[in-house]
């Protein structure tokens, strides 16, 4: 169960990663 919560825990940061990346690539 610690895993799959360390998992779902996970999932909002890379999908915020995703969205600064795509942000930073729309500046240009």
């Amino acid at each position: 169960p610690y895993a799959q919560n360390l998992e779902n825990a996970m999932i909002p940061t890379v999908e915020s990663i995703k969205d600064a990346i795509r942000k930073t690539y729309n500046k240009e």
